[in-house]
């Protein structure tokens, strides 16, 4: 998996809190700056594009991806500081690049490298896949407060990570792009980012369905997962341009299966997709 987010170096973890409250404070913006930089690493994300399968069993806190999910959130803490943002939505071209995986591993990251207290939404109404990692009953999750029927807070659920907590999916809907109107989106993230200092989306892929420019309207920014190798470039360019139309930030890249594909210098400068 190969890498590409600004630079900067975290702080080390500690303690778990066991109870929802709000969280400390927001951060202030300039506290420290940062540069372009690039990470790889040789593996590809395990689980990625395959049938979904427990992250309890898949998160190793040594193995080369989880070393290099550290290194990214070194990079993605730039963002959060230098510019005061706490919520990125994870998505990709299409189907099968490993979004919902590297969303679950960025999550963890976030929650056990800083000890700051990180929220794993799963956005993807159509093809949910973060209660099966986290075996978790899809219930009572983010559909439930789109429709008015839970306050999001009721649907935070808990997991074996210190400080991270998951909301699922909730209830299957015939038609999620209704559900996901400007003002209860933007009620439901600013509600949570005063409860949580991350707040990371899985949501669907760009290309097949407007779900993910929709909800990545009211994040403070995108983290794009593709496949290398399996992607077409071109298929890429329409799926970020879909959203820089929309004046969303792309912050960042996880190129994931690097190792067979991309030679070991990859631009930062991605938008020009120059390999």
């Amino acid at each position: 998996m190969s890498t590409v987010l600004p630079d900067e170096q975290p702080k080390g973890a500690g303690g778990a809190e066991s109870s929802t409250q709000p969280r400390r404070e927001k951060r202030g913006a300039g506290e420290r700056g940062g540069h372009p930089a690039n990470g790889r690493n040789n593996e590809a994300i395990p689980g990625a594009g395959q049938e979904a399968q427990s992250i309890y069993s898949v998160y190793q806190e040594e193995s080369p991806v989880a070393v290099e999910f550290r290194r990214s959130y070194a990079k993605l803490s730039y963002h959060m500081k230098q510019e005061n943002k706490h919520s990125f939505l994870m998505t990709s071209a299409m189907e099968g690049e490993g979004k919902s995986t590297a969303a679950a591993m960025m999550a963890i990251t976030i929650a056990r490298y800083r000890n700051t207290k990180t929220l794993l939404l799963d956005a993807d109404l159509r093809r949910p896949r973060v209660h099966e990692f986290f075996e978790l009953p899809a219930r009572d999750g983010f559909a439930d407060a789109l429709l008015g029927e839970r306050n999001i807070i009721e649907t935070v659920k808990d997991t074996r990570f210190e400080n991270l907590k998951v909301v699922t999916c909730g209830k299957r809907v015939a038609s999620p792009t209704g559900l996901l109107q400007a003002d209860r989106l933007a009620n439901i993230l600013s509600e949570l980012k005063f409860y949580f200092d991350t707040v990371i989306l899985d949501s669907p892929p760009v290309l097949p369905v407007s779900d993910a420019a929709q909800i990545a309207a009211e994040t403070d920014g995108v983290i794009f997962v593709l496949m290398a190798g399996v992607t077409q470039r071109d298929v890429v360019k329409r799926a970020v341009d879909i959203l820089r139309d929309l004046r969303i930030q792309v912050v960042g890249t996880l190129v994931n299966n690097a190792t067979q594909v991309l030679p070991y210098y990859y631009s930062y400068d991605y938008y020009d997709y120059r390999y």
